[in-house]
């Protein structure tokens, strides 16, 4: 068993956030129970401390003192108050049992038991430690928290009650300021291999990129910073080379060995693609869409930014949001330089984005704008940037919206890749006009309006058509339209079944976007691997369509566009929900 290859393991999803915040996976019971089998064969260690002095003052002859095995180990244990990362209270007593602390930190931390169980394992090998392999410090530093590999462990944080509730309390302090720490999910990071520097500081093995899909692989890796090597991973559970790293190996190992996969299609996974705003998630968006580098980068303004309605169906580069009153955030000149690009495109003239902005941001780089004397013929210049040589489909949205900022309908348009999006004032017959001609220098076949007559009328749809086949994706509102363009461009797969029946999951993504600030959504067309939908910023439930939609597609990942201030936890519940609704 040591030497069999590490099979499966994903550096970008090492276990999923449903399993791994999913507390409720083993109770003391059934981990004493579990911690009784690996331990059948435990022998106790011990160790020599010194005996009481003697009368006259003189040292005391040494005594031995077992060291338990981890099933049999009980300690007194302090009460800590609920906050904001571990929210339930955690009720102190006296002669707990190992079993009953990891349960009892699970429920008021969040965490799967099974988790800080192989914690316990990767660390000191304590679930499975027997005789000359229990010693103090097994327990002293049981999760390994406060000890880094530079530097001594941290005294102020030994003992096993206070190295549990720490490790479990850090890995939701992770999730809830992922900006403060190196790894993050929803974006492309340069994962170390190993801690070894030369003398001048530099690390000596390199690192790797890789899209972290989730926020407890980020946590995995905040944690344990490295990532292992293909020595570490085809030794199995031996050593690999000078530069081999295992500790997240090891997770991964322990954890399908003793509890099986890390996320599995009864599990969907799901995660976040964010940033600190609406500029800083179009970056993350960028860096999923683009992992390895593209030559070209596209811009528009993120305070209007209704240039960026018809972007989504350029698929060479990125649309990142930038703003036009201040400097180019760390995180747009960041992901410029991690893709490469040798060139930056403004989308929208120098009132759009000022020329300044476009240098700025372009950091020397040749520079370029697709754009006209309005949004709808900076709209036609898109077009013909992604698509050169014509198309036989092409769509019209409304391009005013409530708001003049545009429709949701157009932004997720810019998810279909068979044909242009073109955008109209639904009151201004000059606009039809102006894509009616457009339309008929690119000989198209058909014209599909997106949304219902409200935002298309028939009668511009006509026009613009000029006698060509007419189509019409809409819905009884934003949420049902874009599902009726999920479901053109992403049918459902009802059929799709495994080799006794059961359904199965499908290679492909479904992304959930805020459908009354549809911001996040704007940058998404980049996204190729499955629809965007729509959804109320925080709801329990999936509408009707919605729920039929994706648990038909079975997505093997829900992913939320933008912060929880845009999607919350519970809207993303709601759709891994009705995912599941349709494994059954």
């Amino acid at each position: 068993m040591l030497t069999a290859a590490v099979v499966g393991f994903n550096p970008g999803m090492i276990i999923s956030d449903e399993v791994f915040y999913n507390p409720n996976t083993m109770d003391a019971a059934a981990i004493q129970n579990f911690l009784n089998a690996q331990g059948r064969s435990c022998q106790a260690g011990s160790r020599t401390v010194p005996g009481p002095a003697k009368p006259d003052g003189t040292p005391g002859a040494p005594q031995t003192v077992p060291i338990p095995c981890l099933k049999d180990f009980v300690q007194d244990t302090p009460t800590r108050p609920a906050d904001a990362y571990c929210p339930g209270t955690y009720q102190g007593a006296s002669g707990e049992s190992a079993a009953t602390i990891l349960a009892k930190v699970s429920q008021a931390c969040q965490i799967n038991p099974q988790a800080l169980l192989v914690t316990l394992q990767k660390e000191q090998s304590l679930v499975t430690a027997s005789g000359k392999g229990l010693r103090i410090t097994s327990y002293q530093r049981a999760m390994g928290y406060g000890c880094p590999d530079t530097a001594p462990c941290d005294e102020q944080y030994y003992g096993f009650f206070n190295q549990v509730y720490n490790a479990a309390h850090r890995f939701h302090y992770y999730q809830q300021h992922p900006e403060k720490f190196r790894h993050r999910a929803g974006r492309v990071n340069d994962l170390l291999f190993h801690p070894k520097r030369d003398a001048s500081g530099n690390y000596v093995c390199g690192t790797k990129p890789v899209f972290i899909e989730n926020q407890a692989t980020a946590g995995l890796y905040n944690y344990t910073p490295y990532t292992p090597n293909d020595a570490a991973l085809a030794a199995g559970g031996g050593l690999g080379d000078a530069c081999s790293s295992y500790g997240n190996r090891n997770f991964y190992r322990f954890f399908t060995a003793w509890f099986g996969s890390t996320g599995s299609s009864n599990a969907i996974p799901s995660t976040r693609i964010a940033g600190n705003d609406r500029i800083g998630t179009a970056a993350a968006v960028s860096a999923r869409a683009f992992p390895n580098g593209t030559q070209k980068v596209y811009i528009a303004r993120a305070d209007g930014p209704i240039d960026a309605l018809a972007g989504g169906t350029l698929v060479d580069g990125p649309v990142l949001l930038v703003p036009v009153n201040s400097p180019i955030p760390a995180s747009v000149r960041d992901e410029i330089n991690r893709t490469r690009a040798v060139q930056v495109v403004a989308l929208g003239g120098p009132g759009a984005v000022p020329d300044t902005v476009l240098a700025d941001a372009a950091q020397g780089r040749d520079t370029a704008r697709l754009f006209g004397p309005d949004r709808y013929s900076t709209a036609i210049a898109i077009s013909r940037e992604a698509y050169p040589d014509g198309a036989k489909r092409v769509y019209i949205a409304d391009g005013v919206g409530a708001d003049r900022s545009g429709s949701p309908d157009a932004v997720i348009g810019g998810t279909l890749k068979d044909g242009p999006v073109f955008i109209i004032d639904p009151n201004n017959p000059a606009s039809w006009d102006l894509v009616a001609s457009e339309v008929k220098n690119l000989k198209v076949d058909t014209v599909v309006a997106l949304g219902g007559e409200g935002v298309v009328p028939n009668k511009a749809l006509q026009r613009i058509a000029d006698g060509k086949t007419v189509a019409r994706l809409a819905g009884p509102d934003r949420y049902a339209t874009a599902i009726a363009i999920a479901s053109y461009a992403y049918p459902p797969q009802p059929g799709v079944v495994g080799a006794n029946g059961e359904p199965v999951l499908s290679d492909k993504v479904v992304y959930v976007a805020r459908g009354d600030n549809f911001a996040d959504a704007l940058v998404a067309g980049t996204l190729t691997d499955g629809p965007v939908i729509l959804m109320p910023s925080r709801t329990d439930t999936t509408p009707d369509n919605v729920h039929n939609y994706v648990a038909n597609l079975h997505p093997n990942t829900v992913i939320a566009l933008g912060g929880m201030g845009a999607i919350h936890p519970d809207t993303v519940d709601a759709v891994v929900k009705s995912v599941k609704a349709g494994l059954r």
